[in-house]
């Protein structure tokens, strides 16, 4: 009978002595080096972990990309033809569906943008553009949208004025834009219009000064303001 308490007393003594133990934590899974992660673990709530935690993997039977933290825990399965790292407030740009999205920790699609380069279109001013009812507005890191789509036409901004259009058309031939017709101005970030659309076409913003085209043809310099330049 004392032996067995004793026996008893120990396995107690090994527990109370394990449970805070690092030594008796169960493993973590391998972080992602070189193809899919070991793990195929699932965390209860994405939008805890840090988005600067994440990184895309690749996974090697498939050629598709998914995100694991740095445990090599997978938070999105494989199932990405391509995909970005996640920014700062949670967003990444992948392809799903044969075209580019932002998504959230959850993998749910917050916003389409434009296709600039073949990828998605590069934030400038802290602004990106998005397609919407065949307009363009504008986004910001957030997924917010910032400034609606209103315009038949936009280009990314430059030194806080972006070149829009109304009434202009736009073809694609290979990876350029061909724009015809419309009228041309510029707006700032907030989606105010600085400078009317009172040209042919507009270029963008390059120290401080931009090569406009008037309606009767003629070729100008203009400050943000909108005067010409000598």
């Amino acid at each position: 009978m004392k032996a067995l308490l004793l026996v008893s007393t120990l396995a107690g003594l090994a527990l109370l002595g394990c449970r805070n133990a690092p030594e008796c934590d169960p493993p973590h899974p391998k972080a992602p080096n070189a193809g899919a992660p070991e793990s195929v673990a699932v965390i209860p709530n994405p939008d805890e972990i840090d988005a600067s935690q994440l990184s895309p993997f690749e996974d090697p039977a498939t050629g598709l990309y998914g995100y694991s933290d740095a445990y090599g825990v997978i938070l999105l399965p494989a199932i990405y033809p391509m995909a970005f790292e996640f920014n700062e407030h949670g967003l990444a740009a992948v392809v799903l569906n044969q075209r580019w999205v932002y998504i959230d920790k959850r993998g749910r699609e917050i916003i389409h943008p434009v296709i600039y380069d073949n990828g998605p279109d590069p934030f400038q001013d802290g602004l990106a553009r998005f397609e919407g009812d065949a307009k363009i507005g504008y986004f910001n890191e957030k997924g917010e949208i910032v400034i609606p789509p209103t315009f038949d036409y936009a280009f990314p901004f430059a030194e806080g004025r972006a070149v829009v259009c109304q009434g202009c058309t736009v073809e694609m031939m290979d990876e350029y834009a061909i724009h015809k017709g419309g009228r041309w101005g510029y707006i700032d970030t907030s989606g105010q219009v600085v400078i009317p659309l009172d040209y042919a076409f507009a270029n963008d913003f390059m120290d401080g000064r931009a090569a406009v085209t008037h309606l009767d043809g003629r070729a100008s310099d203009i400050d943000r303001d909108g005067k010409i330049l000598e």
